[in-house]
Order: C-alpha cells, then sequence, then structure tokens
C-alpha cells in the first residue's frame, strides 16, 4: 500500500451510487487545517497550505479532511462535526493478514454541550483484487476489512490514482482523478 491508492488533488471528483442515500457526489474541496488542543479539537476554515489537509465535500457539505505523509493516509474529519483524534489512519506498511490496531476518540458539539465518544477496531489488509464497479474494471485494488469493536466488519476497495471504488454503500460510477477520468 502507498499514497497512489489515496489521492487528494485539488479538482479530483468521485460520482457514486448510495444504496442508503441516493447519488453521491465527492469532491477535494481545497486545503484546510483542522488543530488538536489537548481534548479540545477546533475545525478552522481557514486556507493554510502549509497544512497538507484537503477538505473532502460530499453533495457540497463538509464530510472529511484528508491528508498524508510517508507513513499513512489520515482521516481527520468526519460528517461536519465528529473530529476524530488522533485522526484514523491507514499505514502503508500493513502485512497482509496483519490486524492493524485503532483506537480514536470522536468530539463533537451540540449547542452548548460537548460529547466524546471512543471508537476502536482492527484495519486489516488483505492483498490486491480485481475489482469491477460501474465505473470500470480495476486491477491491483487493494482490499481493507474494518473490524470495528462496536459494529459489524466491512470492506473497502481502493484503487490506484483513483482511491475508493466500493465500500459495500459507496459504489464508483465515475470520478475524475489527477486529470483523468475514469468511467463506463
Amino acid at each position: 500500500i502507498d499514497s497512489t491508492f489515496f489521492p487528494v488533488g485539488g479538482g479530483d471528483i468521485w460520482y457514486y451510487t448510495s444504496g442508503v442515500s441516493g447519488p453521491i457526489t465527492r469532491s477535494i474541496s481545497g486545503d484546510t487545517v483542522i488543530s488538536y488542543f489537548g481534548n479540545l479539537v477546533i475545525f478552522d476554515d481557514t486556507i493554510i497550505v502549509t497544512n497538507n489537509c484537503k477538505r473532502v465535500l460530499e453533495n457540497g457539505i463538509t464530510l472529511q479532511a484528508w491528508s498524508r505523509d510517508s507513513v499513512a493516509f489520515y482521516i481527520h474529519l468526519i460528517g461536519e462535526i465528529l473530529r476524530p483524534n488522533p485522526p484514523l489512519p491507514i499505514p502503508y506498511g500493513l502485512e497482509v493478514d496483519v490486524p492493524f490496531k485503532y483506537l480514536t476518540t470522536f468530539y463533537w458539539v451540540e449547542g452548548s454541550d460537548t460529547f466524546i465518544a471512543t471508537d476502536s477496531g482492527t484495519i486489516v489488509y488483505r492483498g490486491y483484487v480485481q475489482k469491477t464497479v460501474s465505473a470500470g474494471v480495476f486491477d491491483s485494488v487493494i482490499r481493507i476489512t474494518y473490524n470495528p469493536t462496536d459494529q459489524p466488519s466491512y470492506d473497502e476497495y481502493y484503487a490506484p490514482d483513483v482511491g475508493l471504488i466500493d465500500d459495500g454503500d459507496y459504489i464508483l460510477d465515475s470520478g475524475f482523478v489527477g486529470g483523468v477520468w475514469y468511467r463506463p
């Protein structure tokens, strides 16, 4: 696994079919910063390029913030209000069928109340597969199984230079990623 499975370029856009919520459009919408201070998590809309955190819009609403470095791909923001601290990682050095334990704490605010919940489990890299979705047939796709402690397991499939193509709910119909169209 390496960073090619998690593109974060400006102008990248993915079109999904969702069995739960209908058509989904995800897009990278510039740089942002999410700062962590002890138990407080602050989401700041200020553009700070040096942070290298990308804002991800889903149907026009901020869904996530992503970053990556030489070690892992990180999910910093879930929804508009949930902020994991530390961010959820997908490490590049995962070995096939060897579980990677994760533990994060989510913080969110409703009105004047702050809530805290933990999320834990394992991520298991299952190796390379060929995967067919509406956008086409993809080779060398990585399959990752999430085993949350308090929820059912699920798989995610990432194609190189494309990103997420299937997670059991979001199925890629087409995408414009890294200046290339992926479509039937």
